[in-house]
């Protein structure tokens, strides 16, 4: 089936839960343009999208070696519709995560003034060196907020940015898999498509860190 997405999908997606594998084989990935409300454009790709389940664990190598054999296995096997919902928001669901992360955070440093950081993968990774390089006994280290000028960071203030980045993206990725139990565990397409982001989990299917964050923020 046809399917669009707000960014580029990968070509194999694979969701292991009670022993099963569910797949998403996407052929003929490209990138397109669609229209939006105030008349402007914004990019899409577009793919031919398969989706079935496999009665076991598969491994990512092993459906990338033979992916022909797997979409014929896969016409056979065909997902239910209630399956599709959920991998459809699982999905959805995951950009929803990772875009959280990526937008970042505000702070207020040692200069008394809030400063925004995105979190972009670069960014993730360059704040955690720099905090590394500030906690082994280096003084200043030089980053930048959003829109401002590169400056040099107190080893104080880089780590402060550091621990509110970690705290951001443990919540994130904690929550969202919490969340992958919730959609995974609902009977009804209707139950699945009412799931948002950011709502809050039912106690049953919090994980045990999830549920400590929560009782921190208290």
């Amino acid at each position: 089936m046809k399917e669009f997405y707000t960014r580029q999908p990968d070509e194999i997606e694979l969701f292991t839960h009670n022993g099963q594998t569910d797949v998403i084989i996407r052929r003929g990935i490209q990138a397109t343009q669609q229209e939006i409300e105030d008349g402007g454009t914004q990019d899409i790709w577009e793919c031919d999208e398969t989706q079935f389940r496999y009665p076991g664990i598969l491994s990512y190598e092993e459906v990338a070696a033979q992916v022909e054999s797997w979409l014929v296995y896969a016409g056979a096997e065909s997902l239910s519709a209630l399956d599709q919902a959920k991998q459809t928001a699982l999905r959805s669901m995951s950009e929803a995560c990772n875009s959280a992360i990526r937008a970042g955070f505000n702070i207020e440093l040692s200069d008394g003034k809030p400063h925004h950081f995105s979190l972009e993968i670069t960014d993730q990774i360059t704040i955690s060196i720099l905090a590394g390089k500030a906690a082994a006994g280096q003084s200043t280290v030089p980053w930048h907020a959003d829109d401002e000028a590169c400056k040099f960071f107190s080893a104080a203030d880089i780590a402060a940015i550091n621990a509110q980045m970690e705290a951001l993206t443990t919540y994130h990725q904690t929550y969202f898999n919490s969340l992958k139990q919730w959609i995974l565990a609902v009977d009804s397409v209707e139950a699945v498509n009412a799931i948002q982001y950011g709502a809050p989990i039912p106690e049953e299917y919090q994980s045990e860190v999830m549920k400590a964050i929560l009782r921190a923020e208290g």
